[in-house]
């Protein structure tokens, strides 16, 4: 019978004893009693109340979609305008360039040699 069942022949005999000793046996399900059946009737109830909201959380998700993109749009724009500015102003200030320029260089050198001895865990 094991070998049919492709199982060690140890396993079919534990099957064996367990079914002997009624550990497989069905366990009675008791009926559910009326004060369970009142509060599943009750939460029922509460989920059909709160079914019309779902579609005001899907137009409030639009209204955010939207007015992330009317943010974005502006903010982008902002910058736009404001780097044009600066642009034209940092040309006149060369020196004042070439000085941020040093920095951002010893910035990214000084982060790079960090990275690169910082011990592992």
């Amino acid at each position: 019978m094991a070998e049919t069942l492709d199982i060690h022949p140890f396993i079919l005999s534990r099957w064996r004893k367990e079914y002997r000793e009624v550990k497989f046996a069905m366990k009675q399900v008791r009926k559910a009693p009326a004060e369970a059946k009142q509060k599943v009737q009750e939460q029922d109830e509460v989920a059909r109340l709160k079914r019309p909201y779902r579609s005001f959380r899907r137009m409030q998700m639009i209204g955010y979609g939207v007015w992330f993109s009317v943010l974005t749009a502006v903010g982008f724009g902002l910058i736009g305008v404001f780097a044009s500015q600066l642009s034209e102003w940092l040309r006149k200030k060369p020196k004042l360039v070439l000085g941020l320029n040093i920095g951002a260089g010893v910035t990214f050198i000084s982060s790079g040699l960090v990275v690169a001895f910082m011990k592992q865990r």
